[in-house]
């Protein structure tokens, strides 16, 4: 359920998270006007072209992943959760350089929501879970500037195949950020 709670500037950030073990995030930043003439995967692919600032150091499009890990390995989870809690933060401050100003950091933020689907003791199992949990946890420490929602990890594979985002040179390295960008394209659709 998408919950409004910013206001409608002159465009919109939204960053979406892939969680699990490694959780794969995507992040953009697109003015309304440049969706409303070019489509969401022209101004997504501009997105990913742009460069700006100290060093052409920001840019308006990006993905990664974070191993979070389980438990067996040095880090924490918590540890994990809180790396991927920065770059969310590290490319909310990019959202105001990158934007000009114009649009006041990340206003949205979609998570591919968690349903059991096999039947397993594995403490991965639920490790989707723990990652949405802490990360939902910090964003409410936020004090409600974001819109949060969740999406079916089938509608996003359904509706954006790799051979589209192959299509609309969006087909990114990485299985997981290559999830949350599809979960990206599916949310500007929603919108």
């Amino acid at each position: 359920m998408i919950i409004p709670v910013r206001d409608q500037g002159k465009g919109i950030g939204v960053f979406a998270v892939d969680p699990g073990e490694v959780t794969g995030w995507a992040y953009c930043c697109v003015a309304w006007k440049e969706l409303e003439q070019k489509g969401i995967t022209d101004a997504l692919a501009a997105a990913r072209r742009h460069k700006s600032g100290y060093m052409l150091g920001d840019t308006r499009f990006a993905t990664g992943q974070v191993d979070i890990g389980p438990w067996s390995r040095d880090d924490t989870e918590a540890q994990g959760i809180a790396r991927l809690f920065c770059v969310l933060v590290a490319y909310d401050e990019m959202v105001r350089r990158a934007s000009a100003g114009a649009v006041n950091g990340i206003t949205d933020v979609v998570i591919e929501d968690f349903l059991v689907r096999e039947r397993t003791m594995d403490k991965s199992l639920v490790s989707p879970v723990r990652v949405t949990s802490g990360l939902v946890q910090e964003l409410f420490n936020w004090g409600g500037r974001v819109t949060l929602d969740y999406q079916q990890p089938s509608d996003a594979k359904s509706v954006v195949t790799d051979a589209r985002l192959k299509k609309w040179n969006l087909y990114v390295d990485g299985k997981h950020a290559r999830d949350a960008v599809r979960h990206l394209v599916l949310y500007l659709r929603r919108l």
